[in-house]
């Protein structure tokens, strides 16, 4: 009935009469009992409204919607339509507090969301239907943004990916080290010599030039007489001597 009384703009004085022409039920007998002992037109819309809750709303619940109403606030997943809906509904319970257009738009302001309260600080708005429907608007535009901002970046990542994905596939592979056929006549860098009958060039390394294995001395082994004589298994003496390679 709030609503309607609002959109139509029923001046204050028709409002009692037109409200409790609607009124059924237990509503309409304690309407006809009391109205002959009412003083005209002293008793006002806001006096109607504090009588009807005092009869149906016991003192309690009227204190526990006083004080929904105080810590109403738009929070979590909660949208503007569902903050008005809800102000509208609890409103009833604290008339004194919204005696007029200005106080009431200023505590609907003061519960919506900090960036609407941001958004329409100083503009020029007159009614409350214009607060709402100006920080219906903010908040749409918000919505609208956040899912902009979203698509950006998914696209931004698969970008990302897709070009990290080309670079990885254009990078070239390591290129295996070069070897020598065995009996090759091109000089190896080591030794500078050629005709070798391994693909490798054993200069350095501790392995026999003819079998490959690791050297005696190496290998913990105990080795014949003499300075430079490491042990083969093939031959039973080294033929790598330092400093020089043999084919």
């Amino acid at each position: 009935m709030e609503k309607i009384f609002t959109v139509v703009e029923v001046p204050e004085e028709k409002k009692v009469n037109i409200r409790t022409y609607y009124l059924t039920g237990e509503a309409d007998i304690w309407w006809n009992t009391v109205k002959d002992k009412l003083v005209w037109p002293e008793f006002t819309w806001s006096k109607f409204l504090e009588e009807l809750r005092a009869k149906f709303y016991p003192i309690v619940v009227q204190r526990q919607k006083e004080k929904e109403f105080m810590q109403l606030k738009v929070n979590g997943n909660m949208t503007m339509m569902q903050y008005a809906s809800k102000f509208t509904e609890l409103s009833r319970f604290v008339l004194e507090l919204l005696s007029s257009k200005r106080l009431k738009m200023r505590r609907f302001k003061q519960g919506s969301a900090v960036y609407i309260q941001n958004e329409l600080a100083g503009q020029p708005i007159l009614t409350y239907q214009e607060l709402y429907e100006r920080a219906t608007e903010v908040e749409q535009v918000k919505i609208e943004l956040r899912a902009l901002n979203l698509i950006n970046q998914k696209r931004k990542g698969f970008e990302q990916g897709t070009l990290s994905k080309s670079v990885n596939q254009k990078k070239p592979s390591p290129t295996p080290p070069k070897s020598h056929p065995a009996g090759s006549t091109e000089p190896y860098a080591k030794c500078r010599r050629t005709h070798h009958t391994t693909p490798e060039c054993r200069v350095g390394t501790n392995k026999c030039m003819w079998c490959g294995q690791r050297c005696s001395k190496t290998l913990g082994l105990t080795l014949p007489k003499g300075p430079s004589t490491k042990a083969c298994s093939r031959t039973g003496v080294c033929n790598e001597q330092e400093g020089s390679c043999h084919l």
